[in-house]
């Protein structure tokens, strides 16, 4: 059975609960893994199709709850972004499972994010996993800044994860694509990755993930054709010592983008996130010569040239997604538990 963990800077840990996991060798699962560190469960909706394409897996498992967004996503954006993430996986032929892992600064049985994917997997057939349920006192025994797992954490999980993935606990969930609403099927979130040969390339590989980067030096303008019919919801770009600005130029609208800040002391993905910009038949990308003003918390920023690194861009077929989230919460007559207690 093969077996992808898909996550963030958790499942990322060089010696974290995956390496654990897949050194069980547990049923002969081939587990491998893909983590974006500091990506948002909503860029991944945009990005998870991209992620999947040519893959064959017959389990997902989702670490999707332990990035910082609940102190600003909205609620139904993020039921949107889960429900389309789950959309396609299953699009590929896999099922996807949700393992909760806590936050050791959240009160998991206060946690709306868990209540949601309970909730969510309940009502799709789909294999829902809490970490919490096999953990005794307090939450800081495993983990070494709150978050990220120390040796005892990374240990249980991979324990939880052994206690819950096996052939015959599967087969008692079917989640199936024609179950989903409407409203979701009918939205298409995605990455439009240009390439142009005329840019250098730079490859970004870490924790599973590999993806190309085009390179932009100083006052370098980018242009990329894209249809009219879609949206224009943020960028994925690197950002690193050598990193600075760009600004996007949508005809009438354009957008300035900081890639640069006080933990770009090595290279890492960024992610901007903005309300839909109606595309009227190009994108135009121009490096900014100027180098925004940023004290690192270590290192130093590297001088010269200023390069930045476009991943793509995060492209939907709908302007306003508040608008869809909130009819997808109506159609699922859904309710956000703020003091749900597990049962």
């Amino acid at each position: 059975m093969k077996v992808l963990v898909l996550g963030f800077s958790v499942t990322a840990d060089n010696d974290g609960f995956v390496e654990r996991f897949i050194s069980t060798n547990f049923e002969n699962l081939k587990v491998s893994k893909i983590a974006l560190g500091g990506v948002q469960p909503h860029h991944l909706a945009f990005l998870v199709r991209d992620l999947l394409s040519n893959k064959s897996f017959d389990l997902v498992i989702l670490d999707i709850s332990t990035a910082g967004f609940r102190s600003f996503l909205k609620k139904s954006i993020y039921l949107l972004s889960l429900i389309n993430i789950l959309k396609e996986v299953m699009l590929i032929g896999a099922k996807p499972i949700i393992f909760d892992i806590p936050r050791a600064d959240i009160d998991p049985y206060k946690d709306w994010v868990f209540s949601t994917n309970e909730k969510i997997c309940k009502l799709f057939n789909i294999q829902y996993i809490r970490a919490i349920d096999y953990m005794e006192g307090p939450l800081n025994n495993y983990f070494r800044d709150g978050i990220h797992t120390n040796s005892t954490g990374a240990n249980l999980l991979a324990e939880v994860l052994l206690n819950n993935i096996n052939s015959s606990m599967c087969d008692e969930f079917s989640p199936t694509y024609d179950s989903l609403p409407e409203v979701v099927k009918s939205i298409q979130l995605d990455i439009y990755s240009p390439d142009d040969t005329s840019f250098n390339k730079v490859e970004f590989s870490r924790a599973g993930y590999i993806k190309s980067f085009l390179q932009l030096k100083e006052s370098e303008i980018l242009q990329v054709s894209v249809s009219e019919q879609l949206y224009c919801n943020g960028v994925f770009y690197l950002m690193g010592p050598e990193t600075g600005k760009f600004r996007l130029d949508f005809g009438e609208d354009e957008k300035t983008i900081t890639a640069l800040d006080s933990h770009c002391y090595y290279r890492r993905l960024g992610v901007s996130f903005f309300e839909g910009i109606s595309i009227r038949n190009k994108i135009t990308l121009i490096n900014d010569p100027i180098r925004p003003n940023v004290e690192l918390i270590k290192g130093t920023l590297q001088t010269g040239n200023i390069l930045n690194y476009i991943g793509g861009f995060l492209l939907s077929n709908v302007q306003d997604l508040n608008e869809a989230s909130n009819k997808l919460v109506d159609v699922l007559n859904f309710n956000f538990d703020l003091n749900y207690v597990f049962e």
